[in-house]
């Protein structure tokens, strides 16, 4: 099941999700930020199939993990699933220039208003971004990550900047 949604979040284009958060998604999913990271190559096939080919934009930003779970994980979460996209497909070309620019808290359990505030002006880019642009994500809650991260791609230079996750919290209508 694949979830496009006429939701809006600001500075989004387009809102793709594989599935709800439910089910053996939502188990597979915090199974790989719990460790299991062989799952990574399983993920990246979900998105593929459930997400990306319904776009023929190829450029792949993911959105990156706080320097706190890197260094808890040893892992760039969605940047690793990103890598398995283009090991899979080589059409699919990864643009790792969005970056955390300041601290954050951890999102779970902030209501809308409150991962605004806290995501507010905390992404910054390292390079001019061209074109269209897919921003990869594991769940959408709220939509404010996604908000923040495409507003700043946009600024960056980005043309247009799609949504795409594992995962939606709700049913975004």
């Amino acid at each position: 099941m694949k979830v496009q949604t006429s939701r809006q979040i600001q500075f989004v284009d387009q809102v793709i999700a594989a599935n709800f958060y439910d089910g053996w998604l939502r188990e597979k999913v915090i199974s790989y930020k719990s460790g299991e990271f062989h799952l990574a190559r399983g993920l990246a096939e979900v998105l593929i199939h459930k997400c990306l080919t319904q776009t023929n934009k190829t450029t792949l930003v993911p959105i990156p993990s706080s320097q706190e779970k890197i260094k808890l994980r040893q892992i760039d979460t969605m940047l690793h699933v990103t890598k398995q996209i283009h090991q899979l497909d080589r059409n699919f070309q990864i643009t790792p220039n969005l970056q955390l620019i300041k601290k954050v808290s951890d999102q779970v359990g902030l209501s809308h208003q409150s991962r605004m505030e806290n995501l507010r002006n905390a992404f910054g880019v390292n390079q001019k971004i061209t074109g269209d642009v897919i921003l990869i994500d594991d769940v959408i809650t709220t939509g404010s990550t996604m908000s923040s991260a495409a507003k700043t791609l946009k600024l960056a230079g980005a043309k247009s900047v799609i949504a795409v996750a594992l995962c939606s919290a709700t049913k975004m209508h």
